[in-house]
């Protein structure tokens, strides 16, 4: 009678296992599509910000590469984020993160890869004003963070050893 009850615990249990194992590969499916969302969405945004860029009200220029136009470079001064990436402490430690493996192979490498750390430090406290600014003026972190990532890309191409007048 043990045996018989101590094999259906068994199974209770394997079913378990199976049923929680479900649950984590639909977690894992969703973790996939959500990142999928923010690529696109980031896709989106540049494509936008290169409208504007063409019909001169943004923030960057819609030529390659892209640059900070006067309103971009206006919101860089005013949200005191050129100050921010350009203490040495914040500068160091993002540059570090830049350069590190896989270190970038091109120009346009360090550009993605200064986008990615850029937001990847977005909840570091060194951004606590710039979140602060973005709530206050109203203006989305996600375009502040670019701008940061597009101003300090020419930072991060002299450091990695590239030449920003060739850019030009």
């Amino acid at each position: 009678m043990t045996y018989i009850f101590g094999g259906g615990g068994i199974l209770v249990i394997l079913g378990g296992l199976i049923y929680f194992g479900r649950r984590l590969q639909i977690l894992d499916d969703l973790k996939k599509i959500c990142d999928e969302l923010v690529k696109k969405t980031t896709s989106v945004d540049n494509r936008v910000s290169n409208i504007e860029g063409r019909m001169g009200i943004g923030y960057t220029s819609a030529n390659s590469p892209v640059r900070l136009t006067s309103k971009g470079m206006q919101i860089l001064n005013a949200s005191g984020a050129k100050t921010i990436v350009e203490n040495e402490e914040n500068k160091k430690k993002i540059l570090d993160i830049i350069c590190s493996e896989p270190k970038p192979k091109t120009s346009y490498d360090v550009q993605e890869k200064t986008k990615k750390i850029i937001n990847d430090l977005s909840n570091d406290t060194m951004f606590i004003p710039l979140k602060d600014y973005a709530f206050s003026q109203g203006i989305d972190l996600a375009i502040l963070l670019n701008i940061v990532a597009i101003y300090f890309r020419d930072i991060a191409l002299e450091h990695c050893g590239y030449k920003t007048e060739d850019l030009k």
